[in-house]
């Protein structure tokens, strides 16, 4: 897709009109008010507070995985977001290295993108995962829920999280340790910056996770996560939303920090 067919797909999405299956807006969860000032350098450390619905004040605990120092005043949290995303040190679980009841790559029907991911070579880059991940899931669209890495495999359609579960499948099909995030993804649009609900994977490279994005967003994207995946069970739609997630947030203020 175009840069400038995708820009376009989220300006009208962040004006209000619902994108259609096949746009390439279609891979977000939702817009969220953004409150921010001018002049923000691209890739500078950034200042973002969250105004949070009550809910999401109970799930606070999830954002010190990347914001140790995060700051609650209220219904508001204030966390620093240094370049594109904050880095996160913690080691991977035993869960994040094979398949789940959630990234089945090892059922049937993901054996044509296990020959795929297998194709690519013994030690595939994140960038060659990445790429054929966006290739392979063929329908932009926002009419699945949060399928399954073997559903996805199959039927090649879906949105943010589509992606981000089948760039986990494959990251693991290759020997490394992969884990979905939910966030939000800050975007510069038409001189303003707007806040689209989102969803991305983390792969693991023996130090740290690394961020890996499918969804094949615009250049300057910032990332601001907000919880892991971390129950990949038959309970994984219920356990997505028990961590901090964009329907927690009812506002995002952002600034440069000082």
């Amino acid at each position: 897709m175009s840069r400038a067919r995708l820009l376009a797909a989220l300006a009208a999405v962040a004006a209000g009109t619902a994108a259609r299956a096949g746009d390439p807006a279609a891979i977000l969860l939702g817009v969220l008010p953004v409150e921010a000032t001018q002049g923000l350098a691209a890739d500078a450390p950034l200042r973002v507070t969250l105004e949070l619905n009550p809910p999401g004040l109970q799930k606070l605990a999830s954002l010190r995985e990347w914001f140790p120092a995060a700051r609650a005043d209220g219904d508001r949290v204030t966390v620093e977001l240094p370049g594109r995303a904050p880095p996160a040190t913690s080691p991977p679980a035993a869960a994040q290295r094979g398949p789940s009841f959630l990234v089945d790559y090892d059922r049937p029907g993901a054996a044509a993108f296990r020959e795929a991911v297998t194709a690519l070579g013994a030690a595939p880059a994140d960038a060659a995962l990445t790429a054929l991940v966006d290739r392979w899931i063929e329908r932009k669209t926002m009419t699945r829920g949060i399928d399954s890495a073997a559903r996805v495999a199959a039927h090649r359609e879906g949105d943010c999280t589509e992606h981000a579960v089948l760039l986990a499948a494959a990251a693991r099909l290759a020997g490394r340790p992969a884990r979905v995030v939910i966030g939000v993804a800050l975007i510069e649009l038409e001189g303003a910056l707007r806040g689209f609900g989102h969803a991305w994977t983390e792969i693991h490279d023996g130090a740290a996770w690394r961020l890996a994005d499918a969804a094949g967003l615009p250049a300057g994207v910032r990332y601001l996560p907000l919880g892991v995946m971390a129950d990949e069970g038959p309970g994984y739609v219920g356990a997505a939303w028990s961590v901090l997630s964009p329907v927690d947030v009812r506002k995002v203020s952002v600034a440069a920090a000082r």
